[in-house]
């Protein structure tokens, strides 16, 4: 079977009718293209019919690749980049975003509990503890796989 008689996935028919409202906002397509084409590609069975709707449109542009994590060369071979190094921002971002929402839950526990006038239940630690454990855990590994290797 070629490829264009093997079923759309949902995916598929949302691609498509990206690329066509993206078209669409270029004045590429007219509203009544663009109306026809959206009601077909939501109706298409194959990966075939979808390409029919497409297939005067330029392809989109290609996307830039994300970044590779920067390594650092040694005698014994390539290491993540040491702390403070841009490799490790993504780490610090992540605990930055960890204290950020914690604050922010802890501070609507605390304004709850002084408007009911009683201790409530500590319910932050459901957002806290299992995110914090995890963060935890990444950041343990990042330091044990910065550590340089021992002779043996």
């Amino acid at each position: 079977m070629t490829d264009s008689g093997i079923r759309a996935s949902d995916a598929e028919r949302d691609a498509v009718a990206e690329r066509l409202r993206v078209a669409y906002a270029e004045g590429r397509l007219t509203a009544d293209e663009f109306g026809d084409r959206l009601d077909s590609v939501l109706g298409a069975r194959s990966r075939g019919e979808l390409a029919v709707f497409t297939a005067d449109l330029p392809l989109p542009p290609a996307r830039p690749r994300a970044p590779a994590v920067p390594a650092v060369r040694t005698g014994s071979g390539a290491h993540p980049a040491a702390p403070g190094s841009a490799g490790e921002a993504p780490l610090r971002q992540q605990w930055a975003g960890w204290a950020g929402v914690n604050a922010m839950c802890l501070a609507v526990w605390v304004v709850t509990c002084v408007a009911s006038g009683s201790l409530l239940f500590f319910w932050p630690i459901f957002v806290l503890a299992p995110w914090g454990i995890g963060l935890a855990g990444r950041t343990a590994a990042a330091r044990r796989d910065e550590r340089p290797e021992l002779p043996h």
